[in-house]
């Protein structure tokens, strides 16, 4: 483009404070393409003869607490359903989008449960065994 054909603009200093929340709103609505999500199943929800099932993964996003919503296939849906009852740790990444209210989780690339978390009961009384004088 020739230089001259380029003519600045300028806005009205009152519309700065306008423009900063409508770039806040859209930082935040933008897709994070490979967020790796840590949390419980917290809630199903599986229409019957559906091959797809819905739960909602509560988690951390930016040291906040979420509720993520995700649509699983029939398979991760079983493992969802498997860790919700065990409360195991369920480890997804895919696409984060947020929608108005909601967070979503798309382009689910893993979903993995936790191994059970096992302990000895000697270990647990070290935890918080008061410190030898």
């Amino acid at each position: 483009m020739p230089a001259d054909a380029y003519k600045g603009v300028t806005l009205d200093p009152g519309y700065r404070s306008i423009i900063e929340a409508a770039s806040r709103e859209l930082n935040e609505q933008a897709p994070d393409p490979t967020a790796q999500l840590v949390g419980v199943v917290e809630g199903l929800r599986r229409p019957q003869r559906d091959h797809v099932g819905h739960i909602t993964l509560s988690t951390f996003i930016d040291a906040k607490s979420r509720k993520v919503h995700l649509d699983l296939d029939a398979e991760i849906y079983e493992r969802a359903i498997f860790a919700h009852s065990t409360k195991r740790v369920v480890t997804c990444i895919g696409t984060i989008v947020r929608q108005g209210r909601f967070t979503v989780l798309y382009d689910l690339i893993a979903c993995e449960v936790a191994p059970p978390f096992d302990v000895e009961e000697g270990e647990v009384g070290q935890l918080f065994a008061e410190p030898e004088q």
